[in-house]
């Protein structure tokens, strides 16, 4: 079966995700004041945003089955092998940070985002596979 992918709306995404990727590196968590914080708890935001809507895309594209949430985009991707499980549950990781930095913001602790600075290579594993995946139902001829 042929699919119609939004190549662009993808790549869009993950430019912005590897501009969250160069922005989390630049900043060192714990010598920062409130803009550096601000700034890396802006971009943990995006980048979560920026992977769901990457596979919402895929999913929605694909005819993959609907997911229930933003943990399901994960599952989903996990099991049509678009991304590993070893990103996928740092993924989730950054699903649950991003819920409390838009929910509970005023809770969350410097630690959580430290957790975050140390794992944000996982963006880049991210876009190499989706990329990856792309390529591959490109060269099986399922993407227009």
């Amino acid at each position: 079966m042929l699919y119609k992918l939004n190549i662009s709306r993808i790549q869009e995404q993950l430019d912005m995700l590897r501009a969250c990727h160069s922005m989390a590196s630049e900043l060192q968590i714990g010598s920062q004041g409130m803009i550096e914080r601000f700034a890396l708890e802006r971009a943990a935001h995006l980048a979560v945003e920026c992977m769901i809507d990457v596979g919402n895309t895929i999913i929605d594209d694909f005819i993959m089955r609907d997911p229930g949430g933003y943990l399901d985009i994960v599952d989903i991707m996990e099991d049509e092998q678009v991304i590993e499980s070893s990103v996928g549950s740092v993924w989730k990781q950054w699903i649950l940070l991003r819920d409390r930095l838009v929910r509970h913001y005023t809770e969350v602790q410097i630690d959580e985002l430290a957790a975050f600075t140390e794992q944000y290579q996982v963006m880049i594993q991210f876009d190499h596979q989706v990329q990856m995946f792309l390529r591959i139902e490109r060269e099986k001829g399922n993407i227009e």
